[in-house]
């Protein structure tokens, strides 16, 4: 499911791979009978109110099938398997995507150096898997895939891990360092210093940022009661100082929303110069808020559609890089709601603290305020869960008993 949301490889793009990753998650559930009365109610369930919502709004917004259809195979495709892996995995869920992603980072950590003093080495260890039809490339773009790791010369300097890019890789990090923290009540082991290892190497302002809120967070929670707001205002400050000096955090910040500023008067040169190399309009996060916004107005409530990017395209061809933004446009904000309602209901399994909750949305915030991968099947995950299966006080039961990984289940 990792390499399948990583948007990365050639396995990720081919709808075979999803049909063999569905496929061998029903047969294995199938075989160990762990389809329950509950959970196949709970999909049916699931599944009518979610054609009932496409199917009005795709009325309300006066668009062809060919959106409706789109929709649907969002459906079949991307939440069907979100359900399969929850049913084999259930409580191991969160244990193994950490194993999962820390072996991919000790991966990206190996080939990372090399990619610093050679890439065209990485590109001939990686040929390799072009050997059995697995690489992907984009010569022209300077775009290498090998499966577990990618090497773009435009971010040369930076570790894209088995994702497309470096912020991509850094909001997969994100949110696997998260709950590795709040499984193991804030402790920092082998795993964790992995990822965060990894997540430095991708020089992500995303990455970045919620560094600096993780190590408040870790403050907070290894004090004792009394004494974690003496140590929080010290702490805060030096993240503070951090911030505002880091090259990658405000700087990069304030020079990405003056430039989509200064940018929004020049789409149309911009079309006509990126269409000669049949190429988007890239935006930067600031800017892709503003066109979604002028773009679908009201339609935000409902969400315009999954194939949202055919309609903005008509005007301008964008390439949109925020993530809530993309969201928005997909589901509205009625998904939105229902999707952060599950994901806290979800982190609710690990921490009850109102604290820990606020801090925790937060987190989620600035992950997705970055790359468009809300609507991927890792990060779906996270807020489908609670809506299938267990609920809240046992999953803290099933966290804290001893985790046996699954036999069926390969890395």
């Amino acid at each position: 499911m990792l390499i399948l949301s990583a948007k990365a490889s050639v396995i990720s793009s081919s709808e075979i791979s999803w049909f063999v990753f569905e496929l061998i998650l029903l047969s294995i559930a199938l075989k160990k009978k762990l389809f329950t009365y509950k959970t196949i109610r709970a999909l049916f369930v699931f599944a009518v109110l979610f054609i009932v919502f496409i199917i009005f709004r795709n009325l309300f917004n006066k668009l062809t099938s060919t959106y409706l259809v789109s929709d649907l195979f969002f459906l079949a495709k991307f939440i069907f398997s979100v359900f399969l892996y929850g049913t084999v995995m259930r409580e191991k869920a969160i244990p193994y995507i950490v194993k999962v992603v820390s072996h991919l980072a000790i991966i990206s950590l190996i080939f990372y150096p090399i990619q610093l003093a050679d890439s065209k080495l990485v590109n001939d260890i990686g040929k390799i898997f072009d050997l059995v039809g697995l690489g992907t490339h984009n010569v022209s773009g300077g775009y290498n895939n090998y499966l577990f790791f990618t090497v773009y010369d435009n971010h040369i300097t930076r570790n894209c891990g088995f994702s497309w890019e470096p912020g991509a890789f850094a909001c997969i990090l994100s949110l696997t360092l998260i709950f590795a923290l709040l499984r193991d009540n804030f402790k920092f082991n082998k795993q964790t210093y992995i990822i965060s290892a990894a997540l430095i190497t991708t020089i992500s302002t995303t990455g970045y940022i919620m560094l600096l809120i993780i190590v408040v967070l870790k403050v907070l929670n290894s004090s004792k009661n009394k004494a974690r707001f003496v140590y929080i205002i010290p702490v805060v400050l030096v993240m503070l100082v951090i911030f505002l000096n880091s090259p990658v955090l405000y700087t990069k910040i304030v020079s990405a929303y003056n430039t989509d500023i200064n940018n929004s008067s020049n789409y149309d040169d911009l079309q006509n110069y990126y269409s000669q190399d049949n190429k988007t309009i890239p935006l930067n996060r600031f800017a892709s808020v503003i066109q979604i916004v002028l773009a679908f107005k009201y339609k935000l409530v409902l969400g315009v559609s999954n194939k949202y990017d055919e309609i903005l395209a008509k005007q301008y061809n964008f390439n949109i890089s925020n993530g809530i933004a993309d969201f928005f446009a997909k589901f509205g904000l009625i998904g939105f709601i229902f999707y952060l309602r599950n994901y806290m209901r979800f982190v609710k399994a690990y921490t009850t603290s109102r604290f820990n909750l606020f801090v925790i949305s937060v987190l989620f915030v600035v992950i997705y305020f970055g790359e468009p991968m809300l609507s991927m099947p890792l990060f779906l995950f996270f807020a489908v869960y609670p809506f299938f299966w267990t609920p809240v006080a046992n999953l803290k039961k099933q966290i804290a008993a001893p985790v046996h990984y699954p036999d069926v289940v390969n890395n």
